[in-house]
């Protein structure tokens, strides 16, 4: 593993516990973070989760800018803030998942839940016919088939967002393509980025 001695990972946990709640809460937040409109020296990626009894936001920095990033994102949590320098998600091998996590959950949380529209849900029963990418102990299914049952679905429900995540040069992979794609380490404890489609929809 490389894994540079300043490079940070601050997170912080918001007691939430219903599903529902949380992910209103992490929809409000991710468009309120000055990262999301005008970039906040120090952040390097940031993605967001639901997680049992509480919703996780997570940003990636560096040492020397722990504070300024603290500073900068004070008023908009409660929760509590752990700082972890040695997650597995850390070091320069797994920046373009870390790439990856932050525009999945982009996607996710622009995609505003409305029962009447027809592609929200038709998004719905895709997710619950294609199985979980945490659930795929290898590439038992295509990257093509979550491509051609989701992308349609999500530019008409996030189409800005998606345009974003599929224009971004990750180390020369499509974002199709690393929807699906294990770390090459740490798998156990790090899904694939699509999964995160899954965490927040579902």
């Amino acid at each position: 593993m490389t894994l540079a001695p300043d490079e940070v990972l601050l997170r912080w946990r918001l007691p939430i516990s219903r599903p529902d709640e949380q992910r209103r809460a992490l929809q409000l937040l991710w468009h309120r973070v000055p990262i999301y409109t005008r970039r906040l020296e120090g952040v390097e990626s940031f993605y967001a989760s639901r997680q049992s009894e509480e919703a996780w936001f997570t940003v990636f920095t560096r040492r020397p800018y722990i504070d300024r990033v603290v500073d900068g994102l004070r008023e908009l949590f409660g929760g509590t803030l752990v700082a972890d320098s040695l997650a597995p998600i850390l070091g320069a091998d797994l920046a373009w998942y870390r790439e990856r996590l932050q525009q999945v959950v982009d996607v996710a949380l622009n995609v505003q839940e409305d029962a009447e529209d027809m592609s929200y849900r038709l998004l719905r029963v895709s997710l619950e016919v294609l199985p979980d990418p945490a659930t795929l102990h290898r590439l038992d299914q295509p990257s093509t088939l979550y491509e051609k049952d989701l992308r349609r679905r999500l530019m008409t429900l996030a189409g800005p967002a998606l345009d974003r995540a599929m224009a971004a040069d990750s180390g020369g992979s499509s974002f199709w393509s690393d929807f699906l794609r294990r770390p090459h380490r740490n798998a156990d404890v790090l899904p694939p980025p699509g999964h995160f489609l899954w965490n927040l929809l579902r």
